[in-house]
This record gives structure tokens, sequence and C-alpha cells, in this order.
């Protein structure tokens, strides 16, 4: 299962280091939706943690 645009723009600023605040801010959402898309994220990756899930981001960037 692919990743939608927005995900990717999650994933993007997640990469980045950015905190959810400022994430959801910059995405013009709530953190409630952030979330809702890091579970969303993690699923489709097959991942468990947001730690697993940083590392897959640091993984991505360096690519």
């Amino acid at each position: 299962m692919s990743l939608t645009k927005r995900e990717k723009e999650v994933l993007k600023y997640l990469s980045k280091g950015e905190k959810q605040k400022e994430i959801a801010e910059k995405l013009f959402i709530s953190t409630h939706t952030l979330r809702e898309h890091w579970k969303k994220i993690k699923r489709k990756l097959e991942v468990q943690t947001t730690n697993e899930l940083i590392k897959y981001c640091n993984a991505f960037q360096s690519k």
C-alpha cells in the first residue's frame, strides 16, 4: 500500500526533526489529525512505534 501525498508531507517534516505542533501548523491541520496520519503511516510501513518511524524517515532521507 502506498502513502498519500499528505502522508509523505508528514514524513518529510518528521524526518527533519520537527515537533508535532510545528508539523500540524505547517500543514494547517490539528495535532489530532496529525496523530491519525501517523497511525496510518505506521500501519502502511509496518512499524510499531514512533521511534521505528523516525528511523525509517532517517533511512528514507539519506537515500
